[in-house]
């Protein structure tokens, strides 16, 4: 079962902004952990996920992303579409290092990707118009897992790939460059690596960013 409680983030944010508090606060039951602040104060806010029932028609279940900030202002929730019925995961990073916020969440299929603007949780799409989603366990042929680094202009998203070519570890790196809420795949170089068991591989295989990582600051759907 994943701890809901973790060492603070000390998450760089953008100039102070004033949300809106709401009585509300995570649904009951929610899997809850703090964050640095992306609010825009220097308290710090809330990550969590909830399972609550679905207002629709058809009933069941609805898995919720949000972010409760320090003065009790709700961000979001964002409603999770999948078909996958693996936990959610999600984790706040700071893709550029530039206060600017993103919320990544991991369907265990594929991880969804959203920027958080002023007081919102908005989806990022590609080029086309469809939902972005980084690929997770090499299902669509150009990831194994998403970290940060700088391809030559400046710290972006990357898609990770390990791979053995004649022997020789090496992994794949995919540059995904945000505008606004449009991600676009950009260029794409390769690093060596000695063995398996190097960095460079394991953490190919994980979702982080810089020194933030999905297994340690991030938080899992209730129950698991």
């Amino acid at each position: 079962m994943a701890a809901t409680t973790a060492v603070i983030l000390a998450l760089p944010h953008a100039a102070a902004q004033t949300c809106p508090a709401s009585a509300a606060g995570p649904p009951p039951g929610a899997t809850q952990k703090p964050i640095g602040s992306v609010s825009g104060g220097t308290d710090p806010d809330t990550l969590w996920i909830a399972v609550v029932p679905n207002p629709g028609p058809l009933g069941g279940a609805a898995r919720l992303v949000g972010i409760t900030s320090a003065g009790g202002a709700e961000l979001g929730p964002v409603s999770i579409s999948t078909a996958s019925p693996l936990p959610l995961q999600a984790v706040v990073v700071d893709a550029a290092g530039n206060g600017e916020h993103q919320l990544i969440v991991d369907t265990g299929r594929d991880a969804q990707l959203f920027v958080i603007s002023g007081c919102q949780i908005q989806q990022v799409v590609d080029t086309s118009g469809k939902p972005f989603l980084f690929d997770v366990g090499n299902r669509q042929g150009y990831g194994d897992g998403v970290g940060c680094s700088d391809l030559g202009d400046g710290r972006h998203f990357v898609e990770l790939l390990p791979q053995q070519e004649g022997g020789q570890w090496i992994v794949r790196r995919t540059e995904i460059v945000l505008d606004g809420t449009i991600a676009r795949i950009a260029r794409s170089d390769t690093v060596a690596a000695n063995s398996a068991q190097d960095p460079a591989v394991t953490t190919a295989y994980m979702i982080s960013c810089g020194d933030i990582t999905m297994a340690t600051d991030g938080v899992m759907q209730p129950g698991y």
